[in-house]
């Protein structure tokens, strides 16, 4: 009964009107709701990546915004990660102050609370529209693709700490935080150590973006264990957006040191997009897709690299609710492993 009261509270505090945006505080509420099935040939794999295929649910959000005054702005995300109670996880959560005077250029912004650390291009795209459907390998996949790898070894997604934001004039961004390190919704640091993230972006015209990343993270192995720090860096270009008419395309270079073990991470990501206007009433527009994943996880071992292929296309119902299905290929360098070959849909819809 409890969830079924917080439920009903949450669709009246959605219902209601919202205040006009020169008046605070002015709340509003956004979701998103994916849900994929997959069928992948990964029986050689069984123990590792479970079944050849299923349906699940991906993510199930509810996203609260507020803004408290010209200064402060606040967003909360829980998120229900395969539709359970118990896979309730804690997603943003941070408060932005605006450090200069609003509406002067350039802004300086800082955001205090849980947020993604400025380290990995893809990783920063909102789960909202990826036309690759999964960052990484995903469910049923060996969880060797790049972004995989790096989130292993702790140097992307969400982390506890301060990030200051600077913009200038559209052209210019710079990015840079101070974080625990420990990662998602962790309770407390594990040390006095901190983690620093570091992001420069740049667009020097038309669609095009270009960035360059650091990232120093520290942490402790194990609780006997000294506190270890490594480090890596990242390249990215982007032309467009994911979902906008035309051509999309994001490619990332990433190396970084392993963690509490010897030798480095190393590779890279391409995805390419074709945004067709259909503009039909059952029909919003068509999208092909490409992606081309290849990741070492130890540039020092030999033979130990895998290649992740994806060629399909995504169907716009309308520009907030997409079908994509794509056929997927994962092949490894040694020859004594057997593809993984398969197809992935997905239905996403946000509001």
């Amino acid at each position: 009964m409890r969830y079924h009261r917080h439920l009903a509270t949450l669709s009246l505090i959605a219902a209601a009107p919202l205040a006009a945006q020169d008046e605070y505080p002015s709340v509003r509420f956004e979701g998103r709701l994916q849900h994929q099935f997959y069928w992948l040939d990964n029986a050689a794999y069984g123990e590792a990546v479970g079944p050849r295929n299923g349906f699940f649910t991906r993510r199930a959000r509810i996203e609260a915004q507020a803004r408290l005054s010209e200064r402060v702005y606040v967003v909360i995300e829980p998120s229900y990660e395969g539709g359970r109670v118990e896979g309730l996880s804690l997603k943003d959560a941070y408060v932005d102050v605006l450090l200069t005077e609003p509406r002067t250029e350039p802004p300086l912004t800082l955001r205090i609370g849980q947020s993604k650390r400025p380290f990995g291009r893809y990783e920063s795209l909102s789960s909202k529209n990826l036309p690759s459907i999964e960052r990484g390998a995903g469910m049923g996949l060996v969880p060797s693709a790049l972004n995989d790898l790096a989130d292993d070894q702790h140097l992307l997604g969400r982390d506890i700490g301060v990030l200051l934001i600077a913009r200038v004039r559209d052209r210019l961004l710079l990015e840079a935080g101070v974080y625990n390190g420990e990662g998602e919704s962790a309770p407390r640091d594990a040390n006095d150590a901190k983690t620093y993230a570091v992001r420069a972006g740049f667009a020097p015209g038309g669609q095009l973006s270009v960035g360059a990343a650091v990232v120093s993270h520290e942490g402790v192995p194990d609780s006997l264990g000294p506190t270890i720090r490594h480090h890596a860096w990242g390249l990215d270009a982007v032309w467009g957006a994911p979902g906008d008419p035309g051509l999309f395309v994001l490619g990332e270079f990433i190396s970084g040191e392993r963690f509490a073990s010897r030798g480095r991470l190393r590779g890279g990501l391409l995805v390419v997009a074709y945004n067709i206007l259909i503009e039909r009433a059952a029909l919003h527009s068509i999208e092909p897709v490409l992606r081309l994943d290849r990741a070492d996880p130890d540039t020092d071992a030999p033979r130990d690299h895998s290649t992740l292929l994806g060629a399909g296309f995504g169907l716009y119902l309308t520009d907030k609710a997409q079908v994509r299905v794509l056929y997927e290929r994962q092949s490894f360098a040694d020859a004594s492993l057997p593809a993984i070959a398969g197809v992935r849909t997905a239905v996403t819809a946000r509001f």
